[in-house]
């Protein structure tokens, strides 16, 4: 279902980041990778990245791996959260996507042992005036 939902946004790229911790998440992470890879149209995969983030390193560290993730990445982008805490319990996450102009697109969502959560961020403004 998770793999289902990424395809259905992948009209424009995607970046999907995962909170690691166990080899459980990286098996889960490689699980829709693979789900992407043999769906009907192809251009799920194309479009889409993967990134694993140690979730047991601080909330400051988790938000500067996404940080820079982010910058590299072409706009406009959907974040796909994937077992992050939710951002608005998150203050430091939650401004963080703020300012990198990426706004909620659904409710957090719970399904098969992956909470996820869509976010779509936009081209900054003064990247687009200069």
């Amino acid at each position: 279902m998770v793999a289902a939902a990424i395809q259905d946004s992948a009209d424009i790229p995607v970046l999907v980041a995962i909170a690691h911790r166990t080899h459980g998440q990286t098996g889960r992470l490689m699980g829709i990778a693979w789900e992407l890879k043999h769906a009907a149209d192809p251009t799920a995969a194309a479009n889409t990245q993967f990134l694993m983030i140690s979730q047991g390193k601080s909330p400051k560290f988790m938000t500067t791996v996404l940080r820079e993730a982010l910058e590299r990445s072409p706009r406009p982008l959907n974040l796909w959260l994937l077992n992050f805490q939710r951002p608005s319990e998150t203050e430091l996450l939650d401004s963080f996507l703020r300012k990198q102009n990426c706004s909620q697109d659904s409710d957090t969502d719970s399904v098969d042992g992956y909470r996820y959560q869509l976010y779509r961020c936009e081209a900054d403004e003064q990247t687009e005036s200069t």
